[in-house]
């Protein structure tokens, strides 16, 4: 086994990118960039210098025909309900001659991807039913990362993810909140939400698709970008404190040889 340096890890994740934009391309499904690197194709035209991952996101009813379709020797697409470390309705593209490693763990864990985050539609309604709707989100999201918190800090006893009861706590709450999304599909009211933060985004700004570069890519993204990086990060040109410009992700991956 080979130690992959942080250069070599962004190496993968980005060839991950392309296998996984030219699928949807040669399928026909819908895709955006997203998060941080949307942000990083805007203002940076690639990575943000000290980011760690590769987010995309695209409507569930794309990602399940992904699901159904995709085969390869090279990379393997995992659901939420396959992959039991992932709480949200999300997807990841794994790298298969990759693998993992936490701090604090023994087990090797499937190697380096990209996070592909699901989209659905909002219900229009008056504010106070927003309200109502935000609250019960809350209530399945603060539990269920309440309990995958604890999991994990059993996990670095060495108990398996799969025996672990506290990130079963946390898998009941995960498919609570699965279903409430799942009750308004992509495309439903005049919003859209994303599987990782209950920000509303208009469904207008994805009439059209943008083509940005990202690296030595074309990739797609939201038509009004603009928009969608306000909406998530306000004055998104601006960079943040050097305090807080550090890499979030603590794994540590390896070539398999």
């Amino acid at each position: 086994m080979t130690k992959l340096s942080n250069e070599q890890i962004r190496g993968v994740m980005f060839e991950t990118l392309k296998e996984f934009a030219s699928f949807c391309s040669t399928h026909h499904l819908r895709y955006y960039l997203a998060y941080g690197t949307l942000l990083g194709a805007v203002r940076h035209k690639g990575f943000i210098p000290w980011d760690d991952d590769i987010d995309v996101m695209m409507p569930e009813e794309d990602f399940l025909k992904m699901l159904s379709l995709y085969k390869s020797g090279d990379y393997e697409l995992v659901d939420c309900y396959k992959a039991l470390d992932l709480l949200l309705p999300m997807g990841r593209l794994y790298d298969t001659h990759t693998y993992g490693v936490r701090p604090g763990r023994r087990e090797r864990e499937r190697g380096i991807h990209i996070d592909i985050y699901l989209m659905y539609g909002s219900p229009d309604k008056a504010t106070l039913d927003l309200k109502k709707y935000y609250k019960k989100y809350n209530y399945y999201v603060h539990r269920l990362h309440f309990w995958r918190l604890c999991g994990i800090k059993l996990s670095t006893w060495h108990v398996s993810d799969k025996w672990n009861p506290l990130l079963r706590i946390a898998r009941h709450y995960s498919m609570k909140y699965i279903k409430f999304y799942q009750k308004h599909p992509f495309g439903e009211g005049h919003h859209t939400l994303v599987t990782s933060d209950f920000r509303f985004y208009k469904t207008s700004s994805l009439e059209k698709t943008a083509e940005l570069p990202f690296e030595d890519g074309i990739f797609c993204a939201p038509y009004d970008y603009d928009e969608w990086l306000t909406v998530r990060y306000k004055d998104y040109m601006q960079l943040p404190p050097l305090s807080e410009q550090k890499p979030r992700h603590t794994s540590t991956y390896y070539q398999i040889d």
